[in-house]
């Protein structure tokens, strides 16, 4: 006989259809609980779809948003970027008050830079300072865009 650790009780429960069909709090974070779960096993499929009917489900939860980008995360993790940024700019467009904005700004500039969309990337990162001056993340980008400016990709202001 194995013991149990919580998480792997507490999959098996959120996986029920009643809970997922239930619309109250509890239903909600026991799928983002279940979502990042999958995620530390590195079921980045599993953790996505699972973020996705959390945002798609519950579009006005605060979970929303953290779900849409954990599932843009998952995407990179998959090395579907264009996925992933397809899915940031949609959270952006759709939760322009949400407190993860900045950073899906950033991993939005971050994944055009892997792409070697350097330019986008430094017009991304340029936005992220205008609009969120104050944010740790507009300080990443400011060092990002250096970075850029010595490889001479962008040019300084």
């Amino acid at each position: 006989f194995k013991q149990k650790t919580a998480y792997e009780i507490g999959v098996r429960l959120v996986g029920s259809e009643m809970c997922i069909r239930d619309s109250r709090y509890a239903a909600q974070r026991a799928l983002y609980t279940r979502a990042q779960y999958q995620f530390q096993l590195s079921e980045w499929e599993l953790a996505k779809n699972d973020w996705i009917l959390v945002y798609e489900k519950w579009p006005a939860s605060y979970l929303a948003p953290l779900s849409m980008f954990n599932s843009a995360v998952a995407e990179e993790e998959m090395k579907n970027y264009d996925a992933a940024l397809s899915t940031l700019r949609q959270l952006i467009e759709n939760w322009k008050d949400a407190i993860i904005i900045p950073r899906a700004l950033f991993s939005l500039g971050r994944i055009e830079e892997k792409q070697n969309n350097l330019s986008e990337a430094g017009i991304i990162y340029d936005r992220l300072i205008k609009e969120y001056e104050d944010s740790s993340w507009a300080l990443l980008a400011r060092n990002r865009i250096i970075a850029l400016e010595i490889g001479g990709v962008v040019s300084g202001e």
